[in-house]
């Protein structure tokens, strides 16, 4: 086990290798603890909410819309917002206008919702018809309770008020005789088998901080195996064949002690994503980070092997991290961009069991 030890110790000693690990220490702190609590809220689609009417009805309506996982509502007054929006930090702002609860309640609800968006902004027609499915209900609700009190009452029985009519209207609504819904399920690409849905709207968020988290092991990797290739332009390796030491052993043992240098790290966004994941999750992830670590230190140790030389070692890396990291962000959107053979990338395939083995299982 001496090129185990050795190895180790020349890394704990060597200090360009120290600060990197301590930048990606920090690095991955912020990634996780910025962008994964934030990431359900800044994947959604941000809009602004005024409401000048101050009946039980816009009240509802500004709850819906606020409660509604799709949408990231602000809600102030009207300047501020149309300032976010001119900036382009909002995709919309809705108005809800005085008199909305008495339109709603006579059945004619028209021109109580006013809509601020850019001319070009097709987004915002999505947004506008998520809004309108936040006023059905009630819109529906009050326009039937209208008709009803227009019909002929039936002999022997009054007509209900309001309350009794909407309570009734709920118990049909849960009844299987007037059920309605979509029962989705995703089907795996490759599988083809098909599972719940239980897809929400930060996993492209997570996807890309799973990528992150590829870029930085892979980061670690290669700062780690610096100290090997200047051993080979040194001409140290040279002196090392006369010991006698069998090169394959000594390979793997070294290779073993890089993996057993970045584990601290590994170790990290283990227990970082252990509120996402849980604990099957972060054990999951645990082995997921070891062989993606082992196939990194691999390569990385190859190429010091091949260079022997600091600064083409360090050009290969550098050109390697680069399109691993992009190809591997490209892949989130494969199916967009019609690129699917990115995803054998190595950061596409962190990604992907990511997504399969940590988040979904």
């Amino acid at each position: 086990m001496n090129e185990f030890t050795l190895r180790l110790k020349l890394l704990l000693r060597d200090r360009t290798a120290t600060i990197c690990y301590i930048a990606v220490c920090l690095v991955i702190l912020f990634v996780i603890m910025g962008l994964n609590i934030h990431s359900e809220e800044r994947s959604s689609l941000p809009i602004g909410l005024v409401t000048e009417d101050e009946s039980s009805e816009a009240r509802i309506l500004s709850d819906k819309i606020r409660a509604n996982d799709a949408l990231y509502v602000y809600t102030d007054e009207f300047e501020p917002l149309y300032d976010m929006l001119l900036d382009g930090y909002i995709n919309c702002i809705f108005v809800i206008k005085n008199g909305y609860g008495d339109s709603v309640r006579r059945g004619s609800p028209s021109e109580t919702v006013m809509l601020y968006a850019a001319e070009d902004d097709k987004v915002s027609t999505i947004i506008s018809d998520i809004v309108a499915g936040c006023m059905m209900y009630e819109i529906c609700l009050d326009k039937a309770f209208v008709r009803y009190l227009k019909l002929e009452p039936i002999e022997g029985r009054n007509k209900l008020d309001f309350d009794a009519f909407s309570e009734y209207l709920e118990t049909l609504a849960g009844s299987d005789e007037f059920r309605f819904a979509f029962d989705v399920k995703y089907v795996d690409g490759a599988s083809g088998e098909a599972s719940p849905s239980d897809i929400t709207n930060g996993m492209i968020y997570r996807q890309m901080i799973a990528g992150m988290l590829a870029m930085l092991l892979m980061l670690v990797c290669f700062c780690s195996c610096n100290p090997v290739v200047s051993e080979f332009e040194s001409g140290i390796r040279g002196r090392l064949k006369t010991v006698g030491t069998h090169r394959l052993k000594g390979a793997l043992l070294e290779i073993a002690a890089l993996i057993a240098y970045s584990l601290p790290v590994i170790v990290l966004i283990s227990v970082m994503l252990f509120g996402t994941a849980g604990m099957g999750g972060s054990l999951r992830l645990l082995l997921i980070d070891l062989v993606f670590a082992f196939f990194c230190c691999a390569v990385f140790y190859l190429f010091a092997f091949i260079c022997r030389s600091v600064f083409v070692y360090q050009l290969l890396g550098t050109v390697f991290l680069i399109v691993s990291g992009v190809t591997g962000f490209v892949s989130v959107f494969s199916g967009l961009m019609g690129t699917p053979s990115f995803s054998a990338s190595p950061a596409a395939c962190y990604i992907d069991a990511f997504i399969k083995y940590v988040l979904r299982a």
